[in-house]
């Protein structure tokens, strides 16, 4: 009888774990999403997203990466562990251009901005982004605070994510010089570039963001310094944690 009483026990508890959703921390392998764009202006920031995937899943994440995408798509931000986003930024900051094929759409910060095109979403909409342990968003502008900057933190892209939970999130506070010359690989930015080897060291070495983004400037120096410039890529900035590590896989802590 008592044996009978301990197996009927754990098939209800059994059947109770299945009723109840997984939470994103308890997701088995937590999701890596990125956005890349062919713009019509010209510009390709596709160029590494098979090599973002590698590192992604090689550090336990499941990669999926999309190109040329409206700014709603952005609902995968509740879900995700990691989010990158390789694109234009706005001149003033703030916003995110997003570019679906055959038009723009922007992912500004906070709800009391202006929108720059018709198809607007604000980062403040967004829920549930404590699950984000790292957004990085190599654009231009995309960790200054945008107007109105009497907004102040919360009118910046790398601010707001802080403020609604994401661990760890990374900007830049400089305009990015999207050349191509003299290129090591064809159609190959210094910006891709840079964030090609920001997620070689995350994912295959385990640094830390930090550390990632000062080796990633580095070879951008190092690679591209035909003009004794860094291309607007030293100009990084972090809201959060920068010791937080993509490695092993993990959802947010907060």
């Amino acid at each position: 009888m008592r044996k009978v009483v301990v197996i009927g026990l754990l098939i209800g508890v059994f059947l109770v774990t299945l009723l109840v959703p997984k939470t994103g921390v308890e997701a088995a392998q937590p999701y890596a999403h990125r956005f890349t764009f062919t713009y019509p202006d010209g510009l390709n920031t596709t160029g590494c997203d098979e090599n973002w995937e590698v590192y992604t899943e090689y550090a336990g994440y499941n990669a999926i990466h999309t190109s040329n995408a409206s700014v709603g798509a952005t609902w995968v931000l509740r879900d995700d562990a990691v989010f990158s986003f390789v694109g234009h930024g706005y001149d003033q900051g703030g916003h995110l251009k997003f570019w679906n094929g055959s038009s723009y759409s922007d992912l500004r910060a906070s709800n009391s901005m202006p929108a720059i095109y018709s198809y607007s979403v604000s980062l403040e909409s967004r829920t549930h982004l404590w699950d984000l342990r790292l957004m990085s968003l190599v654009a231009c502008k995309s960790a200054v605070v945008g107007p109105p900057t009497s907004g102040g933190l919360g009118n910046s892209l790398t601010g707001q994510g802080y403020l609604k939970g994401v661990d760890c999130s990374l900007g830049f506070l400089e305009d990015l010089l999207w050349i191509d010359w003299p290129p090591p690989e064809e159609d190959l930015y210094p910006a891709v570039y840079w964030d090609n080897y920001f997620y070689w060291r995350l994912g295959l070495y385990g640094d830390t963001v930090e550390d990632a983004a000062e080796i990633a400037t580095g070879y951008i120096f190092y690679y591209w310094g035909g003009m004794q410039t860094y291309y607007g890529l030293d100009s990084w900035f972090i809201d959060g944690n920068p010791s937080i590590k993509i490695k092993p896989a993990a959802y947010g802590s907060k």
